[in-house]
């Protein structure tokens, strides 16, 4: 979390989630599968043609690239908040939210996976204590700060009007 004074005397607050041991260790094991199932396709290469062992060996690649695409993101997150809303940097992906797009944030303590995907936008690294701006149009944004209610707290400070009904 940084403070920082340098937009033009105004505040910003920068919260840079980090994923939780749990996910870390299932992206690990998944990675070291893929990297035991290229080593033993190359193994058994001898007994089998050759196009199959490389066929064997190229997916195990994609799959550790796709592997470390996914990884990229989790570890490039940063929210930030601003006067005007808030931005949200996911990877290779920018994104500002104005305040004026929400109507109400709220936290949302315990598990929310379900929420995950097609009915809301969750650049988020965690499964849990998300801190969910109601949009007025479209999806909800589902965000999981460090510390969702000194976010929450941080937010209230820029835009008052949405975290009213919230408890911090």
């Amino acid at each position: 979390m940084i403070e920082d004074g340098s937009d033009k005397g105004s505040k910003r607050y920068v919260d840079h989630p980090a994923p939780s041991v749990f996910i870390f260790s299932i992206l690990l094991i998944s990675f070291l599968a893929c990297i035991f199932g290229a080593a033993l396709a190359i193994y058994v290469a001898h007994a089998l043609p050759v196009w199959i062992a490389f066929s064997f060996v190229g997916i195990m690649i994609m799959a550790a690239g796709i592997c470390g695409f996914f990884l990229w993101p989790m570890y490039t997150t940063y929210y930030t908040i601003e006067p005007d809303g808030i931005g949200v940097r996911y990877g290779p992906w920018k994104k500002t939210y104005y305040w004026v797009e929400f109507e109400r944030a709220y936290l949302n303590l315990g598990i929310f996976s379900a929420r995950i995907g097609w009915p809301s936008v969750t650049p988020c690294v965690r499964m849990t204590d998300a801190v969910v701006f109601k949009r007025k149009k479209g999806w909800g944004l589902y965000l999981t700060p460090n510390d969702p209610r000194e976010f929450l707290k941080r937010v209230s400070i820029f835009a008052r009007d949405l975290t009213r009904e919230a408890i911090f």
